[in-house]
C-alpha cells in the first residue's frame, strides 16, 4: 500500500511543479504578457483532461494495455535524456526554438510544450486516477479517495515550494535536471505498480467490489457541468489578477493553491467538508463579489466585469 501512496504524491507533485517552471521559461520569449501564463494553463487543462481519460480508458483492460503504459513510460525518460543532451537541460529550450512570428504564439506555446514535457505531463497526469483505480481493485474493502486527497497536498507543496525555494535557489536548467529525476523515480514506480495491477484480473475485482446502481444519462452531464464552473472561474481569476498586478510566478500560483486546497478538504473525509455549511458561505460570497465588481464597474474601471 505504501508504494501507491508514494507514486500518487509524487507524481502529484512534479505534476505542478513543472507548471510554474515551464512557464517561467518561456515568459522572456513571448513578451512576458498574462496571456503567456493563461494559454500554459489551457495547454496544461487540455493535457490534464486526456490522462483522465486515458486513464479511464487503461484502467477497464489492464493486462492488454498495460503494456502500453509501459511502453510510454519508457519513451518519456527517453525523450527527457534526448533533450538533455541536446539542451542545458530538459526543460530548458534551446535559442534556436525561440518564436519567429511565423505562426500564431498560441500554437509556438503549444508546440514548444509539446515537445518539451508534453508527454511526461501526460503521463502524471492519468496517474492519479489510475493509482486509485488499481487501488480499490486490490483493496475492494478501502475507499480511494483518501489518495485524492494527498494527491492534491503534494500538489500544493509543489506549488507553494516553488516561488519560495525552487526559483531562488536553482537555475531554470539546475530545475529541469532535478524535476527530470524526480520523474525517473516516478516512471519506476509506475512501471511497478502497473506490473502489479496486469496481475489482477478486472473481473476478480468485479466479484469483489460492491454493486453500484448505474448512473442516469443525466448524472454524467450535471457532473462534467459542476466541474467545469470552477475550472472557469479558477482560470478567469488568474488571468485577473495577473493583469492588474504584475506577471509573476507567485500570483499565477495563489489562485490555483487555493483551489488544490478545497479538493484536498473535501476528499479527506467528512470531519473537514460539510456541504450545507459551505453551501451557506457561497451565497453571501456570490453577492459580495458581485457587489464589488459593480462598484469596480460604476467607477469607471476599464476591465471590470469583463474577465470575471
Amino acid at each position: 500500500m505504501l508504494y501507491y501512496i508514494i507514486s500518487i504524491c509524487l507524481s502529484a507533485f512534479l505534476l505542478f511543479l513543472v507548471e510554474p517552471m515551464i512557464g517561467k521559461a518561456l515568459l522572456p520569449w513571448f513578451g512576458g504578457t498574462p496571456a503567456v501564463w493563461s494559454t500554459v494553463m489551457l495547454f496544461f487543462q487540455v493535457l490534464l483532461t486526456g490522462g483522465y481519460a486515458y486513464a479511464a480508458w487503461l484502467s477497464r483492460r489492464t493486462r492488454s494495455r498495460g503494456l502500453l503504459h509501459l511502453v510510454l513510460l519508457g519513451l518519456s525518460l527517453a525523450l527527457l535524456l534526448g533533450l538533455g543532451l541536446a539542451w542545458k537541460s530538459p526543460l530548458a529550450p534551446s535559442a534556436a526554438l525561440k518564436p519567429g512570428g511565423a505562426i500564431p504564439p498560441i500554437l509556438e506555446i503549444f508546440m514548444l510544450l509539446s515537445i518539451t514535457v508534453g508527454l511526461p505531463f501526460f503521463l502524471l497526469a492519468s496517474n492519479s486516477s489510475l493509482v486509485q483505480a488499481w487501488f480499490s481493485r486490490a483493496f475492494a474493502d478501502q475507499t480511494p479517495y483518501r489518495l485524492y486527497s494527498l494527491s492534491n497536498l503534494s500538489s500544493l507543496v509543489a506549488l507553494v515550494s516553488y516561488p519560495f525555494l525552487v526559483e531562488p535557489n536553482l537555475s531554470l536548467p539546475g530545475q529541469g535536471w532535478l524535476w527530470s529525476g524526480g520523474f525517473l523515480l516516478f516512471a519506476g514506480l509506475a512501471a511497478f505498480t502497473t506490473l502489479r495491477a496486469m496481475r489482477i484480473s478486472p473481473a476478480t475485482h468485479a466479484e469483489t467490489a460492491t454493486a453500484v446502481p448505474k448512473p442516469s444519462a443525466r448524472e454524467p452531464l450535471l457532473w462534467v457541468a459542476l466541474s467545469t464552473c470552477p475550472s472557469i472561474l479558477f482560470l478567469a481569476t488568474t488571468s485577473y489578477l495577473t493583469q492588474q498586478v504584475a506577471v509573476i510566478p507567485f500570483l499565477w500560483v495563489l489562485p490555483l493553491a487555493i483551489y488544490l486546497l478545497t479538493f484536498a478538504l473535501t476528499f479527506s473525509g467528512e470531519r473537514w467538508y460539510s456541504r450545507q455549511l459551505f453551501i451557506f458561505l457561497l451565497l453571501p460570497t456570490l453577492l459580495l463579489y458581485d457587489w464589488a465588481m459593480g462598484q469596480r464597474f460604476a467607477a469607471g474601471h476599464p476591465l471590470a466585469g469583463g474577465h470575471l
